[in-house]
Parts: structure tokens; sequence; C-alpha cells
């Protein structure tokens, strides 16, 4: 059984807002309008099949709280947030810490590249994640019947429901106008922080669009519940083609 990937009921707009900008002239900017609306419907109905055919998978895992031994996304973030929580203390240990060589993916920050399944078939579950002090962000692409891309942000300030619900959330980043969108929200179990997930309808819509370096902002109810960025975007997009396309990664 492999873990849950909840999704966001989103739209491919509010990851690059840029590649969607239409012309002045009005039959142009009409059909960019009506082809993003498309893009929007795609990307909701693509996560909500995907979210209700993990669901059961989900509720599952719920039920054994050692589950997650074979979770490779789950093994990460244990050291990502471990890191926090000792660099946050002042003490000997924590002094201790400078010195193991985790602590330079936590100063430094950079990308871990793996397929974030039990199991996966070549091609599946490809994913990259980004770790960088408080900054906790994974991209991966399609699996299973999923066949889209999906946008992770895990942190100590997002809502952690008992089960999973969407939560209205405004995504302001470098590029483009902040978007207030609907999105996945979720803790699975055995993790410290609770998650959101942004859909995207297709892997290369997400090559597509990702940047160099990032910067997201994500707030709920004028709230702050997510600051984080990335660096060295390219080569983690690059990566990620290379798996999806069946090579390993």
């Amino acid at each position: 059984m492999h873990l849950l990937q909840a999704i966001v009921v989103g739209v491919l707009g509010s990851f690059s807002l840029s590649a969607w900008a239409c012309s002045d002239l009005p039959n142009i900017c009409e059909m960019n309008a009506q082809h993003h609306q498309q893009m929007q419907d795609y990307g909701r109905e693509a996560a909500e099949a995907y979210y209700w055919q993990q669901q059961e998978q989900y509720e599952a895992q719920a039920s054994y709280p050692d589950y997650s031994s074979d979770d490779p996304m789950q093994t990460r973030l244990q050291v990502a947030t471990g890191m926090l929580d000792l660099t946050a203390q002042k003490n000997q240990q924590a002094v201790t810490l400078t010195q193991d060589p985790r602590y330079d993916r936590y100063i430094n920050g950079g990308w871990d590249f793996f397929q974030d399944n039990q199991n996966p078939k070549k091609g599946e579950y490809c994913a990259a994640f980004f770790w960088k002090k408080e900054s906790l962000i994974k991209v991966s692409g399609p699996g299973g019947e999923y066949q889209g891309a999906i946008l992770t942000f895990w942190g100590e300030n997002i809502p952690q429901p008992k089960k999973t619900e969407t939560i209205q959330v405004t995504l302001k980043q470098s590029t483009g106008e902040a978007q207030t969108v609907r999105v996945f929200n979720y803790k699975l179990p055995n993790y410290q922080y609770a998650a959101i997930s942004f859909a995207i309808p297709s892997a290369q819509a997400l090559f597509d669009n990702m940047l160099e370096k990032e910067h997201f902002i994500i707030e709920k109810d004028g709230k702050k519940i997510v600051e984080a960025e990335w660096q060295d975007g390219l080569k983690a997009r690059d990566q990620l083609k290379n798996c999806v396309t069946g090579n390993k990664i």
C-alpha cells in the first residue's frame, strides 16, 4: 500500500500566471481565457479523481500507527523537521549538530530526487523534494491513474485537520499576481507537519513553469501559514523530466 498524496483542487494559472497573459486584442484574450478555464476544469477534475482514488488508502494508513517505514517522503521530512527542532534548541546538542553533514543542507538548501512509492513503475511517482530551513517543498509527477503533477508544502503553521479537508488559501509567488484557490489540507500518520497541495494538470505544465529561483507565500484568512523558497529549480526540472520519461532518477 502506498502513501496517499492528497492534492489540491487547483489551477495551472496559480503556478505561473505570466504564462497565461493575453494580448490586448479582445479575441486573443477571450481565447486565452477560455483555454485557462479549460485548464482549471481539467485540473479540478483530475485532482478530485485522484483524491478519491487514494482516500480509502489514507484511511487505512491512519489505522496503523507505525505505518510509513517504507515511505520515502516521510524519511526525508523526519530528517528536515528533526534538524529544525534541534537548531531551535540553545544547548550543546544543537551546537554539536553543526558538525553533522546534514546541517549543510539545512543552511544552504538542496534537492532530493526519488520515486515516492514503495514499488513504482518506470516514469511514475517521480518526486523532487527541496529543503532549506523552514522551506519544505515537493514537486511530483504522474502516478497511477493521476496524470497531473502536484506542488506540496509542509509547515508548522499549516492547519492540522483530523481528516483531509479543502481550504481556501491565497498563493503569492515571485512572478504574477496573487491567486486565491481551494487546496487539499491534510496530515498523514507520523508526519510532524500538515501539508497543503496544489494540482497541476500535467507534468509538462509543471516543467514549463518551474523557475530557477522561486519564492512562495501562502495565506489563509489573511494569516501567513507558509513562506518558502527554492533554488536550482531548473536542475530539479531536468531530473524530474528524466524520471518521467522512464529513466532512473
